[in-house]
C-alpha cells in the first residue's frame, strides 16, 4: 500500500488508526518489533493491524471481518490489544472501556519546536508519570519507553514538556492533522494549582 493514501481510509483516522499511522511514519516496515497487515475485502482494505513488541493495534472498516480479525490476531500472537470498543467486542475479545476527550487545538501563532530528547527530561518524565500507582495503569519498562519516545521526538512525531519538576504532558503519536496525548500527570503533592492544565497548554 501507499502511506499517504492512508488518510484516505476513514476508520484511520480513529484513535487506534492514528497510533497506527504514527508508528508506521516513525518505524516504517524495517524493524523486526514492528510489523503491519492489512485485511482486505474485494480489492478494498477493510482493516489495518500494526503490532509494537507485543501490543497489537488494531483499525477497521464496518466492512471488515472481525472473525477472520481475530483468528489472525490470536495466531501471530499479542500480550495486549488496542481499538475500538465495538470492533473489540465483535471479535469476541473483552474491551476494557476508557473515556476518550477530543482537544480541539487552533493554529499556533509561530511553527512548533520540535525539542531533542537532550532538552526534554524524559527520565524525569516518566518518574513524574509513574510516581503514583495506578490500579488500571501498569508501568511500562523504561530504558523500551525511554528508546521509543526519544526515536519519536528526534523525528517530530512525539513531543513532551515538563513543568517545575512536577508536572509533565507527553504526546506519543503525533501526524499534521491529529496528535495522541497519552500522558498527563502531575505529583501528589502538587495537585489542585493548575500545573497540567499548564502542561498540556504548553505541549
Amino acid at each position: 500500500w501507499n502511506e499517504p493514501d492512508f488518510p484516505r481510509l476513514s476508520f484511520l483516522n480513529s484513535f487506534t488508526g492514528v497510533k497506527i499511522r504514527a508508528n508506521l511514519a516513525a518505524y516504517g516496515t524495517g524493524y523486526p518489533f514492528l510489523t503491519v497487515w492489512i485485511q482486505r475485502r474485494d480489492e478494498k482494505i477493510t482493516a489495518v493491524l500494526c503490532r509494537q513488541e507485543q501490543t497489537m493495534f488494531v483499525a477497521a472498516d464496518p466492512a471488515a471481518d472481525p472473525e477472520e480479525l481475530r483468528e489472525f490476531c490470536l495466531a501471530v500472537g499479542f500480550e495486549s490489544i488496542q481499538g475500538d470498543p465495538t470492533l473489540l467486542a465483535a471479535m469476541g475479545l473483552r474491551a476494557r472501556r476508557y473515556a476518550l476527550l477530543q482537544l480541539e487545538n487552533h493554529a499556533p501563532d509561530k511553527p512548533p519546536q520540535h525539542n531533542s530528547p537532550q532538552e526534554v527530561p524524559l527520565r524525569q518524565v516518566y518518574r513524574i508519570l509513574y510516581a503514583q500507582p495506578e490500579p488500571d495503569i501498569e508501568p511500562v519498562d523504561p530504558d523500551g519507553w525511554y528508546a521509543d519516545l526519544s526515536h519519536r521526538i528526534r523525528h517530530g512525531l512525539a513531543a513532551a514538556v515538563t513543568l517545575e519538576h512536577a508536572a509533565t504532558a507527553v504526546a506519543s503519536h503525533i501526524l499534521p492533522e491529529f496528535a495522541v496525548i497519552s500522558g498527563v500527570a502531575v505529583l501528589p503533592d502538587r495537585r489542585g494549582a493548575g500545573l497540567g492544565s499548564r502542561a498540556v497548554q504548553e505541549l
